[in-house]
Protein backbone atom coordinates (compact mmCIF):
# COMPACT_ATOMS: atom_id res chain seq x y z
CA UNK A 1 0.00 0.00 0.00
CA UNK A 2 2.88 2.36 0.72
CA UNK A 3 4.22 1.70 -2.75
CA UNK A 4 0.82 2.33 -4.28
CA UNK A 5 0.11 5.56 -2.41
CA UNK A 6 3.59 6.97 -1.81
CA UNK A 7 5.59 6.06 -4.88
CA UNK A 8 3.09 6.40 -7.68
CA UNK A 9 5.52 8.03 -10.10
CA UNK A 10 8.10 5.32 -9.46
CA UNK A 11 5.51 2.63 -10.08
CA UNK A 12 4.63 4.19 -13.42
CA UNK A 13 8.26 4.18 -14.60
CA UNK A 14 9.27 0.71 -13.38
CA UNK A 15 8.01 -2.72 -14.35
CA UNK A 16 5.74 -3.84 -11.55
CA UNK A 17 2.52 -5.75 -10.99
CA UNK A 18 1.17 -3.10 -8.61
CA UNK A 19 -1.42 -0.85 -10.19
CA UNK A 20 -1.55 2.78 -9.13
CA UNK A 21 -4.84 3.84 -7.54
CA UNK A 22 -5.16 6.84 -9.84
CA UNK A 23 -6.46 5.21 -13.00
CA UNK A 24 -6.62 7.05 -16.28
CA UNK A 25 -9.98 7.07 -17.98
CA UNK A 26 -8.70 5.25 -21.07
CA UNK A 27 -7.90 2.17 -18.94
CA UNK A 28 -11.30 1.95 -17.29
CA UNK A 29 -13.10 -1.05 -18.71
CA UNK A 30 -16.46 -0.55 -17.02
CA UNK A 31 -18.24 0.89 -14.02
CA UNK A 32 -21.52 -0.08 -12.42
CA UNK A 33 -24.11 2.72 -11.98
CA UNK A 34 -25.50 2.97 -8.47
CA UNK A 35 -29.08 2.79 -9.80
CA UNK A 36 -28.37 -0.60 -11.41
CA UNK A 37 -27.02 -2.00 -8.14
CA UNK A 38 -30.10 -0.63 -6.39
CA UNK A 39 -32.38 -2.35 -8.92
CA UNK A 40 -30.61 -5.65 -8.26
CA UNK A 41 -31.09 -5.09 -4.53
CA UNK A 42 -34.81 -4.52 -5.06
CA UNK A 43 -35.58 -7.40 -7.42
CA UNK A 44 -33.43 -10.42 -6.53
CA UNK A 45 -32.93 -13.15 -3.91
CA UNK A 46 -36.55 -13.25 -2.74
CA UNK A 47 -36.30 -16.94 -1.88
CA UNK A 48 -33.61 -16.19 0.68
CA UNK A 49 -35.69 -13.36 2.09
CA UNK A 50 -38.73 -15.62 2.28
CA UNK A 51 -36.75 -18.29 4.13
CA UNK A 52 -35.39 -15.74 6.61
CA UNK A 53 -38.85 -14.26 7.13
CA UNK A 54 -40.40 -17.64 7.95
CA UNK A 55 -37.42 -18.42 10.19
CA UNK A 56 -38.21 -15.18 12.02
CA UNK A 57 -41.87 -16.18 12.44
CA UNK A 58 -40.92 -19.64 13.71
CA UNK A 59 -38.50 -18.08 16.19
CA UNK A 60 -41.18 -15.68 17.47
CA UNK A 61 -43.65 -18.55 17.85
CA UNK A 62 -41.10 -20.65 19.71
CA UNK A 63 -40.27 -17.77 22.05
CA UNK A 64 -43.98 -17.25 22.75
CA UNK A 65 -44.38 -20.94 23.47
CA UNK A 66 -41.34 -20.92 25.78
CA UNK A 67 -42.78 -17.94 27.64
CA UNK A 68 -46.04 -19.80 28.27
CA UNK A 69 -44.12 -22.82 29.57
CA UNK A 70 -41.85 -20.63 31.70
CA UNK A 71 -44.75 -18.88 33.44
CA UNK A 72 -46.69 -22.18 33.61
CA UNK A 73 -49.80 -20.72 32.02
CA UNK A 74 -52.70 -23.10 31.47
CA UNK A 75 -55.73 -22.89 29.22
CA UNK A 76 -57.72 -21.50 32.13
CA UNK A 77 -55.26 -18.62 32.48
CA UNK A 78 -55.58 -17.69 28.81
CA UNK A 79 -58.87 -16.60 27.33
CA UNK A 80 -58.67 -18.78 24.23
CA UNK A 81 -61.83 -17.34 22.71
CA UNK A 82 -60.51 -13.81 23.11
CA UNK A 83 -57.22 -14.80 21.49
CA UNK A 84 -59.04 -16.33 18.52
CA UNK A 85 -61.24 -13.26 18.17
CA UNK A 86 -58.20 -11.01 18.26
CA UNK A 87 -56.44 -13.17 15.65
CA UNK A 88 -59.44 -13.04 13.30
CA UNK A 89 -59.80 -9.30 13.76
CA UNK A 90 -56.14 -8.68 12.95
CA UNK A 91 -55.87 -11.11 10.01
CA UNK A 92 -55.85 -8.24 7.50
CA UNK A 93 -53.09 -6.45 9.38
CA UNK A 94 -51.12 -9.70 9.56
CA UNK A 95 -51.38 -10.14 5.80
CA UNK A 96 -50.11 -6.59 5.24
CA UNK A 97 -47.20 -7.20 7.63
CA UNK A 98 -46.32 -10.44 5.83
CA UNK A 99 -46.35 -8.72 2.42
CA UNK A 100 -44.21 -5.84 3.69
CA UNK A 101 -41.82 -8.33 5.26
CA UNK A 102 -41.53 -10.28 2.03
CA UNK A 103 -40.64 -7.07 0.21
CA UNK A 104 -38.33 -5.40 2.72
CA UNK A 105 -36.30 -8.30 4.11
CA UNK A 106 -34.71 -9.32 0.76
CA UNK A 107 -34.12 -5.64 0.01
CA UNK A 108 -32.31 -5.05 3.31
CA UNK A 109 -30.21 -8.19 2.79
CA UNK A 110 -29.30 -7.12 -0.74
CA UNK A 111 -28.45 -3.60 0.37
CA UNK A 112 -25.69 -5.04 2.53
CA UNK A 113 -24.77 -7.79 0.09
CA UNK A 114 -24.68 -5.71 -3.09
CA UNK A 115 -25.24 -1.97 -2.75
CA UNK A 116 -23.01 -1.19 0.23
CA UNK A 117 -20.31 -3.72 -0.63
CA UNK A 118 -20.06 -3.09 -4.39
CA UNK A 119 -21.00 0.60 -4.52
CA UNK A 120 -19.07 2.60 -7.14
CA UNK A 121 -17.66 -0.58 -8.66
CA UNK A 122 -15.10 -0.04 -11.42
CA UNK A 123 -12.81 -2.41 -13.25
CA UNK A 124 -9.63 -1.69 -15.21
CA UNK A 125 -7.05 -3.74 -17.03
CA UNK A 126 -3.36 -3.31 -16.25
CA UNK A 127 -0.37 -3.95 -18.47
CA UNK A 128 -0.03 -7.59 -17.39
CA UNK A 129 -3.59 -8.37 -18.40
CA UNK A 130 -4.95 -8.69 -14.86
CA UNK A 131 -8.13 -7.12 -13.56
CA UNK A 132 -7.95 -4.33 -11.03
CA UNK A 133 -11.24 -3.78 -9.24
CA UNK A 134 -12.26 -1.00 -6.89
CA UNK A 135 -15.51 -0.92 -4.96
CA UNK A 136 -17.16 -0.25 -1.61
CA UNK A 137 -19.29 2.44 0.01
CA UNK A 138 -17.73 2.56 3.48
CA UNK A 139 -14.93 0.00 3.18
CA UNK A 140 -13.03 0.78 -0.02
CA UNK A 141 -11.52 -2.30 -1.63
CA UNK A 142 -8.78 -2.39 -4.24
CA UNK A 143 -7.98 -5.82 -5.58
CA UNK A 144 -6.16 -7.40 -8.49
CA UNK A 145 -7.88 -10.44 -9.95
CA UNK A 146 -5.62 -12.57 -12.13
CA UNK A 147 -7.55 -13.79 -15.13
CA UNK A 148 -5.32 -16.88 -15.39
CA UNK A 149 -6.84 -18.07 -12.11
CA UNK A 150 -10.50 -17.56 -13.04
CA UNK A 151 -12.16 -20.94 -12.61
CA UNK A 152 -15.56 -20.03 -13.99
CA UNK A 153 -17.92 -17.12 -14.61
CA UNK A 154 -21.61 -17.08 -13.73
CA UNK A 155 -24.17 -14.64 -15.14
CA UNK A 156 -27.71 -14.70 -13.78
CA UNK A 157 -30.83 -12.61 -14.08
CA UNK A 158 -34.50 -13.03 -13.30
CA UNK A 159 -37.32 -11.86 -15.55
CA UNK A 160 -37.55 -8.44 -13.88
CA UNK A 161 -33.81 -7.75 -14.22
CA UNK A 162 -34.00 -9.10 -17.78
CA UNK A 163 -36.59 -6.41 -18.53
CA UNK A 164 -34.12 -3.75 -17.37
CA UNK A 165 -31.28 -5.32 -19.37
CA UNK A 166 -29.05 -5.98 -16.34
CA UNK A 167 -27.88 -9.00 -14.37
CA UNK A 168 -25.41 -10.28 -11.79
CA UNK A 169 -21.98 -11.43 -12.96
CA UNK A 170 -19.75 -13.48 -10.64
CA UNK A 171 -16.08 -14.31 -11.15
CA UNK A 172 -14.80 -17.36 -9.30
CA UNK A 173 -11.05 -17.58 -8.72
CA UNK A 174 -9.17 -20.79 -8.12
CA UNK A 175 -7.59 -20.77 -4.65
CA UNK A 176 -5.38 -23.35 -2.98
CA UNK A 177 -5.71 -21.93 0.54
CA UNK A 178 -9.03 -22.85 2.15
CA UNK A 179 -8.73 -19.84 4.48
CA UNK A 180 -9.11 -17.52 1.48
CA UNK A 181 -12.21 -19.26 0.16
CA UNK A 182 -14.48 -16.33 1.03
CA UNK A 183 -12.24 -14.00 -1.04
CA UNK A 184 -12.22 -16.22 -4.11
CA UNK A 185 -15.19 -14.59 -5.84
CA UNK A 186 -16.08 -11.11 -7.05
CA UNK A 187 -19.68 -10.14 -7.81
CA UNK A 188 -20.75 -7.43 -10.27
CA UNK A 189 -24.42 -6.63 -9.53
CA UNK A 190 -26.32 -4.55 -12.07
CA UNK A 191 -23.98 -5.12 -15.00
CA UNK A 192 -25.44 -4.42 -18.44
CA UNK A 193 -25.15 -6.97 -21.25
CA UNK A 194 -22.57 -4.97 -23.22
CA UNK A 195 -20.27 -4.75 -20.18
CA UNK A 196 -20.85 -8.45 -19.49
CA UNK A 197 -19.46 -9.24 -22.94
CA UNK A 198 -16.44 -7.01 -22.21
CA UNK A 199 -15.72 -9.00 -19.06
CA UNK A 200 -16.00 -12.22 -21.06
CA UNK A 201 -13.40 -10.94 -23.52
CA UNK A 202 -11.06 -9.74 -20.78
CA UNK A 203 -11.34 -12.91 -18.75
CA UNK A 204 -10.84 -15.31 -21.66
CA UNK A 205 -8.69 -14.40 -24.69
CA UNK A 206 -10.25 -17.18 -26.77
CA UNK A 207 -13.76 -16.66 -28.19
CA UNK A 208 -16.36 -18.40 -26.04
CA UNK A 209 -19.19 -18.86 -28.52
CA UNK A 210 -17.22 -19.67 -31.66
CA UNK A 211 -17.59 -23.10 -33.35
CA UNK A 212 -19.82 -24.33 -30.55
CA UNK A 213 -21.96 -27.44 -30.30
CA UNK A 214 -25.27 -27.25 -28.45
CA UNK A 215 -26.68 -30.22 -26.56
CA UNK A 216 -30.32 -30.48 -25.51
CA UNK A 217 -31.48 -32.82 -22.74
CA UNK A 218 -33.22 -36.03 -23.67
CA UNK A 219 -36.87 -36.60 -22.87
CA UNK A 220 -35.76 -38.76 -19.93
CA UNK A 221 -35.03 -35.60 -17.94
CA UNK A 222 -38.63 -34.43 -18.32
CA UNK A 223 -39.98 -37.88 -17.48
CA UNK A 224 -37.78 -37.98 -14.38
CA UNK A 225 -39.08 -34.58 -13.24
CA UNK A 226 -42.70 -35.62 -13.76
CA UNK A 227 -42.25 -38.91 -11.88
CA UNK A 228 -40.81 -37.06 -8.88
CA UNK A 229 -43.59 -34.48 -9.09
CA UNK A 230 -46.37 -37.09 -9.23
CA UNK A 231 -44.82 -39.02 -6.34
CA UNK A 232 -44.68 -35.89 -4.18
CA UNK A 233 -48.21 -34.75 -5.01
CA UNK A 234 -49.51 -38.29 -4.58
CA UNK A 235 -48.21 -38.40 -1.02
CA UNK A 236 -49.51 -34.89 -0.38
CA UNK A 237 -52.96 -35.82 -1.72
CA UNK A 238 -53.13 -38.90 0.52
CA UNK A 239 -52.13 -36.82 3.55
CA UNK A 240 -54.79 -34.19 2.78
CA UNK A 241 -57.41 -36.92 2.38
CA UNK A 242 -56.93 -38.11 5.96
CA UNK A 243 -56.66 -34.62 7.44
CA UNK A 244 -59.82 -32.61 7.99
CA UNK A 245 -59.55 -29.49 5.86
CA UNK A 246 -62.01 -27.32 4.03
CA UNK A 247 -62.01 -29.06 0.64
CA UNK A 248 -63.41 -25.95 -1.04
CA UNK A 249 -60.11 -24.21 -0.33
CA UNK A 250 -57.52 -26.97 -0.17
CA UNK A 251 -58.18 -28.88 -3.39
CA UNK A 252 -58.34 -25.85 -5.72
CA UNK A 253 -55.03 -24.69 -4.23
CA UNK A 254 -53.70 -28.24 -4.62
CA UNK A 255 -54.64 -28.29 -8.33
CA UNK A 256 -53.18 -24.82 -8.94
CA UNK A 257 -49.91 -25.87 -7.32
CA UNK A 258 -49.85 -29.05 -9.41
CA UNK A 259 -50.41 -27.07 -12.61
CA UNK A 260 -47.73 -24.52 -11.69
CA UNK A 261 -45.21 -27.29 -10.93
CA UNK A 262 -46.01 -29.00 -14.24
CA UNK A 263 -45.40 -25.78 -16.18
CA UNK A 264 -42.20 -25.11 -14.22
CA UNK A 265 -40.79 -28.59 -14.95
CA UNK A 266 -41.56 -28.25 -18.65
CA UNK A 267 -39.91 -24.83 -18.90
CA UNK A 268 -36.89 -26.10 -16.95
CA UNK A 269 -36.52 -28.96 -19.43
CA UNK A 270 -37.02 -26.64 -22.41
CA UNK A 271 -34.46 -24.04 -21.27
CA UNK A 272 -31.74 -26.50 -20.21
CA UNK A 273 -28.72 -26.33 -22.56
CA UNK A 274 -25.09 -27.40 -22.63
CA UNK A 275 -22.87 -25.57 -25.13
CA UNK A 276 -19.22 -26.39 -25.71
CA UNK A 277 -16.24 -26.00 -28.03
CA UNK A 278 -12.56 -26.90 -27.74
CA UNK A 279 -11.94 -24.33 -24.99
CA UNK A 280 -15.13 -23.80 -22.99
CA UNK A 281 -18.18 -25.45 -21.46
CA UNK A 282 -21.28 -23.25 -21.14
CA UNK A 283 -24.29 -24.36 -19.11
CA UNK A 284 -27.61 -22.50 -19.38
CA UNK A 285 -30.64 -23.30 -17.25
CA UNK A 286 -33.41 -21.80 -15.16
CA UNK A 287 -37.02 -20.67 -15.43
CA UNK A 288 -37.59 -17.48 -13.44
CA UNK A 289 -33.91 -17.13 -12.55
CA UNK A 290 -31.86 -17.78 -15.68
CA UNK A 291 -28.18 -18.69 -15.24
CA UNK A 292 -25.25 -19.01 -17.60
CA UNK A 293 -22.06 -20.67 -16.31
CA UNK A 294 -18.87 -20.48 -18.40
CA UNK A 295 -16.07 -22.92 -17.52
CA UNK A 296 -12.71 -22.92 -19.32
CA UNK A 297 -11.72 -26.49 -20.21
CA UNK A 298 -8.11 -26.02 -19.11
CA UNK A 299 -9.18 -25.27 -15.53
CA UNK A 300 -11.63 -28.08 -14.92
CA UNK A 301 -10.59 -29.79 -11.70
CA UNK A 302 -12.81 -32.84 -11.88
CA UNK A 303 -15.56 -34.59 -13.83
Amino acid sequence: LSKIHGEQQKVCTEKTDILAPTISSDKTVLSLPAKNILLVSLFSNYRQGLALFFAFLVTMFQNFKDAIETFELSDEDIDTAAVKELALASIFTLVIIVLIGLMTIPFIINLVRYYIKYYNFSIVKNITGNFSMQYGLFNKVNTIFNRDKIQFITFKQNQILKHFGIGILSLRQLVTNAAKEDKSSIVMPGIVLADRDKVYELAFPDPIFENTTELKPRIGLLINLFIKMLFFFGLLGIALYYIEFDTMLIYPAFLILLLATTIYNYLFYKNYRLIYNDNFIVKRYGVWNEKEIIIPMARVQGV
